[in-house]
């Protein structure tokens, strides 16, 4: 979805003007930061439903379509990882820097509402480790 996003903002940015490529990069900046914010927000709901799911689970008839069917995390950004860790992104950011990438992931699984550990990667996003 994000390579989708990226292909068609590039595409938008070699079709304008000089003059409008000139203005372009802080508006698709904003836009950018405006994207990753809102998926750091459906990834936080999107936990917060699993736990108050796995908390109290209610019965679906058995002709329910997605019953049983878990949503998968695929990536986290800091601030969304440090409030689903119940942590500020600061500490977040001081426990990477200052373990190995192998006991980050065992203290990320330790606080990890589902026991899930956590990887940062090259591109500046946290991804979850089965």
């Amino acid at each position: 979805m994000l390579g989708h996003l990226t292909q068609s903002i590039e595409q938008g940015i070699e079709s304008t003007s000089p003059q409008q490529q000139a203005q372009q990069p802080s508006h698709l900046s904003e836009k950018l930061e405006t994207v990753t914010k809102s998926l750091a927000q459906i990834n936080h709901t999107l936990g917060q439903l699993r736990h108050q799911g796995n908390a109290g689970r209610r019965q679906f008839s058995s002709s329910h379509p997605f019953q049983g069917r878990q949503v998968e995390l695929n990536f986290c950004t800091g601030e969304s990882l440090a409030r689903r860790l119940g942590v500020d992104e600061l500490s977040l950011s001081r426990e990477r820097e200052n373990l190995t990438p192998s006991e980050f992931e065992s203290w990320s699984r330790h606080r990890d509402p589902g026991t899930r550990g956590w990887r940062f990667g090259d591109d500046g996003l946290y991804y979850p480790i089965k």
